[in-house]
């Protein structure tokens, strides 16, 4: 019986190959060969989401998340930084658009030599409309189009999976599992969330694990926050701010609203 369904097999094959198919034509395809497309591979004796469900989760969440495809390293532009010095007005002795050029070339070296253990974690400082988000967008864009696992979240969403019970969320322990170990997280806007207790302790957490994960991975994280270094150490305290001001590496942002200066553009 054995050597008839080898035979029919074969004679299977030769019809598909003379009608211009594979010989494989009748077989499954899948996506994902690893998970077979049920978003699960076996670990063990456990059931553990597979790479290509933790890929579909993060674009779905860096979607709602609002970065655009758009957001591209070469739609950058150094015009909208003013090229005059005010001290006063802008905290920085130098130009804007001097400091900015540094801060996009920090940026572009970060993205581009994103597996380089020397390649520090970095806090974006500024004003609102200064391109922070924009920016951090970028890097996630090029490293996405790369493979690299990426999740930008805000600060007001990202201790969210971590009280499922509350938010009635059915994917939060993925959600949280994603935020410990994507490759990259992007934490946007950190310091317009609610204050509590429970929030700094959680946030501690969070930059704990990532931390602990480099040991054999690559785990980085980007910061971005309109509050200044003061404001960290008051806002949540020395244990986090030392964590974050002292391991990080601090870009700080400069210039007018570009947001403003596009729509005169657009005006112009």
């Amino acid at each position: 019986l054995n050597r008839e369904i080898a035979a029919l097999e074969e004679s299977k094959k030769k019809i598909l190959l003379a009608g211009g198919y594979g010989a494989d034509y009748f077989e499954d395809v899948y996506r994902c060969r690893a998970c077979g497309d049920t978003g699960y591979i076996k670990e063990g004796t456990k059931s553990v989401p597979c790479r290509c469900r933790r890929e579909m989760l993060a674009a779905e969440l860096k979607k709602t998340a609002g970065v655009s495809p758009y957001d591209t390293f070469d739609r950058f532009r150094i015009q909208f930084y003013p090229d005059k010095a005010d001290p006063k007005k802008y905290g920085i002795q130098a130009p804007p658009r001097v400091l900015m050029e540094a801060v996009y070339g920090r940026c572009v070296r970060f993205a581009e030599n994103f597996q380089d253990p020397d390649i520090n974690d970095m806090v974006f400082v500024g004003r609102s409309g200064l391109g922070k988000s924009f920016l951090g967008s970028c890097i996630i864009n090029h490293l996405t189009d790369r493979g690299v696992l990426c999740l930008l979240i805000s600060a007001s969403d990202l201790f969210k999976p971590f009280a499922p019970s509350f938010y009635e969320d059915e994917d939060a322990a993925e959600k949280a599992d994603l935020i410990l170990t994507c490759d990259l997280l992007v934490i946007d806007d950190l310091g317009s969330e609610k204050q509590t207790d429970a929030r700094y302790s959680e946030l501690i957490n969070i930059l704990n694990a990532r931390r602990l994960r480099k040991s054999s991975h690559t785990c980085k994280t980007i910061i971005t926050t309109n509050l200044t270094p003061a404001n960290i150490f008051s806002y949540y305290g020395e244990r986090v701010a030392s964590r974050i001001l002292g391991e990080y590496d601090l870009l700080k942002f400069a210039g007018e609203d570009i947001r403003l200066e596009k729509k005169t553009a657009i005006r112009d």
